[in-house]
C-alpha cells in the first residue's frame, strides 16, 4: 500500500498504541478505557488493518466488563445448587457421574470457584481499572464487588450509536468509530 499508516504519537488519546506489524497486518494495541454504559465498560483491546488489495479487513477489537456485587455472586452460586435451575445440570446429565448432583455441583464450585459462575476473562488486564472506577465514580464500593465479568470480547465497535453513561477517551472513540468505517490508513488525525 502507498497510503502511510498514521505514527501513534499522532494519536491525541489518553493511552498512546505499541505497534505489531505483521506481513500485511498492522496492529495499535491500547488495552484502553474508552467509555461506559450504564455499569458495563469497554475497553479498546487494539485497532487492525489487515487489507490486501483483493480484501478490506480493518476494525477495532475491545472488551467489555461489568461489576457484579457480591450479593449477586451469592444468589448465582445458589442458582447453580438447585438442579432444577442450574445451567449445568445437563453437564451432570451427560456426564454420567456417580455422584449425587449435590456432591458433584459441590466439587465442581470448589475446583473452578467463581470461574464457575462467570467468565472472568481478561480480569487480569482490566480488573483494577473496573473497581477503581467504580470508587472513583462512586458507582459502587469495591470491596462489594464479588466478581468482574467479561460479556464481550470481540469487533463489539461495529454498531457504535453514542449512548455512553461516560466517555473517558473521546478521541479513542472517534478514532475507533473511523476505523470501523475505513480502516487505519483512512485515519484522519
Amino acid at each position: 500500500m502507498s497510503v502511510e499508516l498514521p505514527h501513534p504519537n499522532q494519536f491525541e488519546t489518553v493511552a498512546t498504541p505499541e505497534i505489531e506489524t505483521r506481513s500485511t497486518r498492522v496492529q495499535y494495541d491500547f488495552d484502553s478505557l474508552v467509555a461506559r454504559n450504564g455499569m458495563v465498560f469497554a475497553f479498546v483491546d487494539y485497532l487492525f488493518d489487515d487489507s490486501t488489495e483483493n480484501s478490506d479487513l480493518y476494525g477495532a477489537v475491545g472488551t467489555s466488563m461489568r461489576p457484579v456485587h457480591e450479593d449477586e455472586v451469592e444468589r448465582r452460586r445458589e442458582q447453580y445448587k438447585d438442579p432444577n435451575e442450574s445451567p449445568l445440570r445437563h453437564v451432570y446429565e451427560e456426564s454420567e457421574a456417580t455422584q449425587s448432583w449435590k456432591d458433584w455441583i459441590e466439587g465442581e464450585l470448589r475446583a473452578n470457584g467463581i470461574d464457575l459462575l462467570f467468565n472472568q476473562s481478561f480480569l487480569y488486564k482490566y480488573g483494577d481499572v473496573v473497581r477503581e472506577q467504580c470508587d472513583e465514580e462512586a458507582l459502587m464500593n469495591p470491596d462489594k464487588i464479588g466478581a468482574i465479568e467479561c460479556i464481550d470480547n470481540s469487533r463489539m465497535f461495529t454498531d457504535l450509536n453514542g449512548d455512553h453513561s461516560k466517555v473517558y477517551d473521546e478521541e479513542l472513540l472517534r478514532i475507533v468509530k473511523e476505523v470501523e468505517e475505513s480502516g487505519l490508513y483512512a485515519l484522519d488525525l
